[in-house]
This record gives C-alpha cells, structure tokens and sequence, in this order.
C-alpha cells in the first residue's frame, strides 16, 4: 500500500535571509510538525548550491536546527528546485500525494545547472501532468513574481512580509491538508490554494 503523502520542502538560505532566520526557520518547523502523522519528509536548503538536510524522514525526524540552516551566499533557485524534483521523482510512485514547498526572499542569481526555461517547463508538467501541489512563498512581491514567472499557479504562491513567515507557513499548513485528504490530486489542488484571507495575514 502506498504512504499517503510526501512534502519536500525548499529553503532559500542566502544571505539576505540572515535577519529572519529565526522567524523563518520556527516556521518551517511548525509547519512540518503540523504534518498528518506518517507524512515523509525531505528538506533542503539552498543558498550558492542546494543541500540536502533530511532526506525521506518521518515528521519527527525532520525538524531542523539552527547550526543546519547558515544564511550565507547568492541564491541559486533554479538548480534547487531542479534537484528537488529529481528527488521526488525518484520516490513518487510510493505516495499518493506530492506536495513541494519552495520558500525564498530573493531573484535568482547563481544557478549553474538549470534555466529558466527548463524549471517552468519540469514544473508544469509536474503540476498539471501529475497533479503535485506546489507552494510558492515568496518573502516580498519581487520574490512572489518570480515564481509567477516560472509558470506557478496564481493561487498557489504567496507574497508575504518576511516577518510573517508564520503566516505564510500557517497558509502552507491548511493547504497541504486540504491537498492530503482529497478524493485525487485534481481536487486537492483546488482546495488548497491560497484564500483571500490566508494572504491578508501574510501580507
């Protein structure tokens, strides 16, 4: 029988993320002891490159600590959600549900391995063809734009004040759920976009 849900979870660890990363770290955590139990986690960071902090652990397993999450360094958002989609992809066909959660304070700016052309199209194919949810949270409109860029679902990506991270979590939080316990990954989708009051928190 397959688990029910896999949420792998990307945090940009740049250096301008340095003056929330306290608030930002709390609510990552939050969110993933939020998770239904039996939920499989992954969690990476990236800041020149990505770097992989847990890989396919229980919720519990998958807290992170502060000496794991340095913010220092450019922010290569390409490469890290090309590395985490490969990863996913690699144990996809255990789960019922893919949930992908891609945080970030900045513009690209050091990727070395994928494109923008190539995240937009691998991003709709895992979203429309395979019905993942991804969950954009961009800490400041230029941020949030980007992803809308990349060819993110409106309704799934988030601009939010970065000293709302727990808000922003907090939204992420309802929509996993939403997402987990729909009849299909269609459905789910649906359900789990962002609401209008959800935004005005995180705003």
């Amino acid at each position: 029988m397959k688990n029910s849900l896999y949420v792998h979870v990307v945090l940009d660890s740049s250096g301008s993320m340095l003056r929330n990363k306290s608030t930002t770290l709390k609510a990552c955590n939050d969110y993933i002891t939020a998770l239904e139990d039996g939920t499989v986690v992954t969690v990476d960071r990236f800041a020149y490159k990505p770097h992989r902090l847990r890989d396919a652990v229980p919720k519990a397993e998958a807290i992170i600590t502060p000496d794991e999450y340095p913010c220092d360094g450019g922010t290569a958002l390409y490469d890290a959600i090309g590395h985490a989609v490969a990863a996913i992809d690699a144990k996809a066909k255990d789960f019922d549900r893919i949930a992908l959660v891609v945080q970030t304070d900045g513009a690209e700016t050091s990727s070395s391995e994928f494109k923008l052309d190539a995240i937009r199209q691998i991003l709709q194919d895992k979203q429309e063809g395979e019905g993942w949810l991804i969950l954009y949270l961009g800490a400041g409109l230029p941020a949030a734009q980007q992803f809308l860029d990349l060819g993110a679902t409106a309704g799934m990506t988030a601009n939010y004040t970065a000293s709302n991270s727990h808000d922003a979590f907090a939204g992420a939080t309802r929509a996993t759920q939403a997402y987990a316990v729909s009849s299909n990954r269609t459905t789910g989708r649906t359900a789990a976009a962002f609401t209008a009051d959800e935004r005005k928190k995180m705003g």
